[in-house]
């Protein structure tokens, strides 16, 4: 059999059929074809209205697929039963039709993908409408829709700028003078017809009543005028042809084969699968039939024993058509061909001058930037395109693989999912890119031999949800964008992950356990340094125990004794905050309070103000907070009404970070920050960055239309009321991440080990072998041995020490006001340690001695205990005695209430808290407990402040217990004082 029409993809399975070849192209070409259409007229947002069957089926789904791998949102999908009756699909469409159309934001933009009746039926429907509906659709129509009768009525107001699709014509005039011949001529009409009845009804649906079932004497010849429609041959008409010719030259060949130039009677009892074969494996010139040569000079066609034909000398696979304004019938003179689809590359050249468009009801021709097209409304948010957004990943293609891992989004508020665009994780993933491109041309990192691409993974600042996408990775590989996966763990060559350390540990552990090198570009959490726990784990940055430490140096330096920390509740909060907790008795100081904020604090800042307030003895407020923190507390300090009211020692994420805005009362805060330069190049690589919507970095579009506050026309989210210009980057006032400079050098530390390795291990660089991942830790000592121009000086420094931590420690700023500004001003670094006191002193007018001190003891009684004189005197025998005897009822009493704490604590009543004294911590009630991003629960304290409690030198205050578990708390924590 040899299909002339039959286009549904799944017909291309020879496993399935065998004896099945087709001369037409596979309605996967056509699907390539829309959809690269599409991308140039960028359509975002469209519906499809197709027949229920299989054609329609099949290439609604592969459209679908395709679509949603180019960010193409098909918003409706609108199935039309075949079996109905025309008047019932013309009914059915008209209400889907006004459904499309009448709605806040428009879904114009239409695909119809079904065959002749519902195209024809379709036409009808919008014809029928125009009256009700509110704007005018746009539609691309499937080459079934072409087939001849479909335009054959005048459709001008309805048709108008829109698009079809067909497989490339070559007319063969022979058959067309034939055809058109056949209906005005009576004659041969009625001799053509005694040997092909379906003639006569093609013949009885163009003429009048009185020649039905008829083509007697009393029938006239269909007029010129009235003819055209049916003069015209179906597009499929010329494939029918090339079908025909094809069997017959196979047809030909084995009988020539079998019994010469004549006629045999061995040629009857031939078998099929000889046909078969020859059809399966010849090529068959065309133009050797001789009515052909003229129109089909230098074509041939072959299979390459597939069921699909190859057509030499023609690689145009489909055609685009652009349907203009018109006075005529003919419908040659509305559709123009504008563009063609090449098989071979797989390209779409549209002719956009050619294209054309009008504004209706007038029919004004519009030009190529004002044309109509298929996407969300302007002041519209489509937000079911939004939330069909799937998390895609950044994938640059190549031999080999670094997998990164960059915060492109902040954690949401439910659940495992992500929240809006983190400040800075653009930079992140862009570093990684740049990186990537720029190792090409640096030698000593580039891989000989082999292009090394990346993928970019979203962590969304979510530990599980960094965890479930890599363990995707790790067992299915890629999305193939066909519903399936494409394995790539063979060619990964290490994994750069991340900047925060919840997410590093969370990358660690599961790399732990697949034996992968991991370099972290910003994670400072003191766990990290553990390598029992974490054997393949490389950082850059130094860990927060030589930040702790340069914190208490300072502190010391101030003359403090009585401080406050407020600290994120994560590994890098509650690490930082333990590191500086252990060192507090070395400088004989001590913590009057701890606040410690859940990712979404239900308060607002100023609770927070008014916590530290509570302990305005402790003037010295450590800050161990995440970058959001920073950013969602430091705009509040405006409330303090003074620089020193109370000041602050901030950690590397406030560090050098733009948040300062005018805040006047932060001057003589302390940052520290781990600083390296800004690579030009990469400057010059953001300024340069412009989007398309179909960018190979998934985020870039979001991203840019948040920075210029616009939205560009392809947009989802068009609540921004002007128009983005593609042509249009980043402002000039840009603060790029200070992270970006240790994203590249970890990318660079990890290619030029990687390189090192794969030359020691494989003999090559092309490929990664068995030894490579068997001798790991071979990779991670090359790693540790890198150099590079870290400083951008033309000095190679090492960049990790022997455990695989960071060697570039911390510098020291100030804030303080110069010109009118509040700005960063260097006065140290922790390595050696060094500060400049006189210079912070002078900033904050303190001349003498600090009152940083707890002065007043009473205000203090948490570590400060008044004593009066030393007695030398000698106690009684009695006195002893009572003594000892009140030790044992204390021992006794102290026994019976540890045995009570135990049972309570088996009960398992809440969760234990675990606040040590002497520090002031907040206690929260059961009630007061919300659900975190992460899916579990976490202790987060709510805007009533009277959930404290205070630990005295001689009494417990409790303030609004609601539980017994709190209550518990209290009295272990006051014993074990």
């Amino acid at each position: 059999m040899i299909g002339y029409s039959t286009t549904a993809a799944s017909l291309s399975d020879r496993s399935l059929y065998r004896n099945f070849f087709r001369v037409i192209p596979p309605d996967n070409i056509q699907i390539n074809a829309m959809e690269l259409l599409m991308i140039e007229m960028n359509w975002t947002y469209f519906a499809v209205i197709y027949d229920d069957d299989i054609y329609g089926r099949e290439g609604v789904t592969d459209l679908d697929k395709r679509s949603q791998k180019r960010r193409i949102c098909l918003t409706e999908k609108i199935p039309v039963d075949t079996q109905l009756s025309q008047q019932e699909t013309i009914s059915h469409l008209q209400d889907a039709l006004i459904s499309l159309l009448n709605r806040s934001s428009p879904i114009i933009g239409i695909v119809v993908f079904g065959g002749t009746k519902l195209g024809t039926s379709f036409l009808y429907a919008i014809n029928k409408s125009l009256n009700v509906l509110q704007t005018f659709p746009i539609l691309i129509l499937s080459e079934a829709s072409m087939d001849a009768g479909v335009f054959s009525v005048n459709w001008p107001t309805v048709l108008a700028g829109s698009f079809a699709l067909n497989p490339p014509r070559r007319k063969i005039e022979t058959f067309e003078i034939y055809w058109a011949s056949l209906f005005q001529n009576r004659t041969k009409l009625t001799e053509a017809s005694k040997g092909n009845t379906l003639l006569l009804n093609v013949y009885e649906r163009w003429s009048s009543e009185k020649c039905k079932n008829s083509v007697g004497v009393t029938c006239d010849p269909l007029t010129s005028n009235f003819s055209d429609p049916v003069l015209i041959s179906s597009p499929f008409s010329d494939y029918a042809i090339h079908a025909a010719v094809v069997l017959v030259d196979a047809i030909k060949s084995v009988h020539a084969f079998k019994c010469g130039h004549n006629l045999c009677p061995s040629f009857v009892n031939v078998r099929r699968s000889e046909i078969i074969n020859k059809l399966a494996f010849s090529e068959v010139a065309l133009d050797d039939f001789p009515w052909l040569k003229k129109y089909l000079k230098g074509s041939s066609v072959s299979f390459n024993g597939s069921v699909d034909a190859f057509y030499q000398q023609q690689p145009t696979s489909y055609v685009v058509y652009n349907c203009q304004a018109y006075t005529s019938i003919n419908r040659e003179d509305c559709f123009k061909e504008v563009g063609n689809y090449d098989r071979l590359s797989q390209k779409l050249t549209l002719l956009k001058a050619d294209v054309k468009d009008y504004k209706f009801p007038t029919y004004t021709e519009l030009p190529w930037n004002e044309i109509r097209k298929g996407q969300c409304s302007n002041g519209s948010v489509c937000a079911s395109c939004i939330s069909n957004e799937t998390n895609p990943d950044f994938i640059i293609p190549g031999d080999l693989y670094i997998v990164a891992v960059a915060p492109v989004h902040v954690r949401g508020s439910t659940p495992m999912q992500c929240g809006d665009l983190k400040l800075g994780g653009m930079d992140i993933v862009e570093a990684i890119h740049f990186a990537i491109q720029q190792s090409k041309y640096q030698s000593g990192v580039m891989v000989p031999d082999a292009s090394v691409g990346a993928v970019i993974i979203d962590s969304c600042i979510h530990p599980l949800i960094i965890k479930e996408r890599l363990l995707t990775l790790y067992r299915y590989g890629l999305p193939n964008g066909e519903g399936g996966y494409s394995q790539i763990m063979n060619k990964v060559l290490g994994f750069i992950a991340e900047w925060t350390s919840d997410i590093s540990i969370a990358v660690a552990d599961v790399l732990t356990e697949t034996r992968h090198v991991q370099i972290a570009y910003g994670s400072t959490a003191p766990v990290l340094s553990n390598r029992t726990l974490f054997p393949y784990f490389l950082r850059l940055t130094s860990s927060d125990i030589l930040q702790a430490q340069a914190m208490i140096d300072i502190i010391k330096g101030m003359g403090a004794n009585y401080i406050q920390i407020i600290n994120t509740d994560s590994a890098y909060g509650n690490g930082g905050k333990n590191a500086i907790l252990e060192s507090l008795d070395t400088i004989g100081a001590c913590v009057a309070q701890i606040i410690t904020l859940s990712f979404f604090p239900s308060f607002n800042q100023s609770v927070v103000v008014q916590r530290i307030r509570d302990f305005s003895s402790a003037k010295v407020v450590v800050l161990f907070l995440s970058t959001s923190h920073h950013e969602w507390l430091v705009p509040s300090l405006e409330e303090l009404t003074s620089p020193q009211e109370f000041i602050f020692i901030a950690s590397e994420e406030w560090g050098t970070r733009p948040i300062l805005q005018d805040v006047k009362n932060l001057i003589g805060t302390i940052t520290l920050s781990i600083d390296l330069p800004v690579n030009q190049k990469f400057s010059e690589h953001m300024s340069n960055l412009r989007t398309t919507g179909q960018d190979v970095n998934p985020w870039l579009q979001k991203f840019m239309e948040k920075e210029l506050n616009c939205h560009f026309e392809w947009s989802f989210n068009k609540s921004a009321s002007k128009p983005c210009s593609v042509n249009k980057g980043l402002t000039s006032d840009y603060k790029i991440d200070f992270w970006v400079p240790f994203v590249e050098n970890a990318v660079y530390a990890l290619m030029t080990g990687a390189s090192q390795t794969l030359k020691e291990q494989c003999g090559q660089t092309k490929t990664i072998c068995d030894k490579y991942r068997a001798n790991i830790m071979d990779l991670v000592k090359q790693i540790k041995d890198v150099q590079l121009n870290i400083r951008g000086n033309g000095n190679k420094d090492s960049i990790f020490d022997q455990n695989g931590d960071g060697l570039l420690g911390y510098n020291i700023y100030m804030v303080e006001k110069q010109v009118g500004k509040v700005k960063y001003t260097s006065i140290g670094q922790s390595v050696p340690f060094y500060w400049n006191k006189q210079k912070w002193e002078n900033s904050m007018n303190i001349q003498g001695e600090s009152n940083l001190k707890c002065g007043d003891k009473s205000l203090c009684p948490n570590c400060f205990t008044a004593t009066g004189p030393e007695t030398t005197s000698t106690p009684s025998a009695g006195f002893m005695y009572s003594t000892i005897a009140l030790i044992v009822i204390c021992i006794l009493l102290l026994a019976a209430v540890i045995i009570l704490i135990i049972k309570l604590r088996h009960k398992g009543v809440g969760q234990e808290g675990n606040y040590a004294s002497p520090y002031i911590t907040p206690v929260y009630t059961s009630s007061d407990r919300t659900d975190t991003s992460e899916g579990s629960s976490s202790d987060s304290p709510s805007q009533n402040t009277s959930n404290l409690y205070y630990i005295g030198q001689d009494d417990l205050y409790i303030r609004s217990h609601s539980s017994r578990l709190e209550m518990k708390e209290d009295i272990a924590n006051h014993i074990e004082n």
